[in-house]
């Protein structure tokens, strides 16, 4: 069992390492995208390892634009979607890779909440008491909770309670 203050600790030590990671993505994307590839071919998106290497970058950028309130870098796109697929159902994925789908399940999930609420845009105030704020909540509230129940026992570790709001 750990503490509070070690959990705070391991929070501060995560967050200063996705601040990094942000800070990284955003100073080589203007000199890496659209370059042409000189050397190499480009490297074969369809298999796991490329898959899975997507979607670890859409988890940290979505993770890291979540903790600094600033724009997502990456946005949910239906081969992001068909990756989780492949790798839900996929004989050959690694024994984690369900697991970690579920986990980008609850930022793709919080990608829309950012967006409908926009949440990047500190000028913005959401007021909870608007009928349409309530009634995109409780849409919300009701995904999560289906989610929530088709995770499997197994799977449903302390990070995945923490991002699924299990107590």
């Amino acid at each position: 069992n750990t503490s509070i203050e070690d959990e705070i600790l391991i929070f501060s030590s995560s967050v200063q390492c996705t601040t990094l990671e942000h800070i990284r993505t955003h100073s080589h994307l203007p000199t890496k995208v659209g370059m042409p590839f000189r050397r190499h071919p480009p490297p074969d998106p369809t298999t796991l390892e490329a898959r899975r290497t997507w979607l670890a970058c859409y988890f940290m950028t979505t993770n890291t634009a979540m903790a600094l309130h600033r724009p997502f870098l990456l946005r949910w796109t239906s081969f992001m979607a068909e990756c989780v697929d492949v790798l839900e159902s996929s004989p050959e994925a690694a024994p984690t890779d369900k697991y970690f789908c579920h986990l980008v399940w609850t930022h793709q999930l919080a990608e829309e909440i950012g967006f409908q609420f926009c949440m990047d845009d500190p000028s913005v105030a959401v007021n909870l008491s608007d009928h349409m704020t309530q009634h995109r909540v409780r849409g919300f509230e009701r995904e999560l909770e289906k989610h929530r129940k088709d995770v499997p026992k197994e799977l449903m570790q302390r990070t995945c309670q923490m991002f699924l709001c299990v107590r």
